[in-house]
């Protein structure tokens, strides 16, 4: 992950993820359902190929934030984002 600017000034700024924009949505929905956590809004594809981007906007309730949480939480949605759904399939020569 890459945020932009590199060390916010301010309460707001981008977050870049290396997955793709509905598999992050997929892990972070089913972790947020099971956590109680919500994290993100959405995600959008990057102008890279295999990177989205989403935006951060700290406001008071990011007071309350369990902030030794958000690691696990991003670790876990990372994983999950880039888990293969199904096994490669077999390379056929021709």
């Amino acid at each position: 992950m890459k945020t932009r600017p590199h060390i916010p000034q301010v309460n707001f700024f981008q977050v870049h993820m290396e997955a793709e924009a509905e598999a992050l949505l997929t892990a972070h929905s089913r972790l947020a359902n099971d956590s109680g956590t919500f994290v993100f809004g959405t995600f959008r594809n990057g102008p890279l190929p295999g990177w989205s981007m989403t935006e951060v906007h700290c406001w008071a309730n990011s007071a309350a934030f369990d902030l030794e949480a958000l690691q696990p939480f991003l670790e876990a949605m990372m994983r999950a984002a880039n888990e293969p759904i199904h096994a490669s399939p077999e390379i056929v020569s021709f």
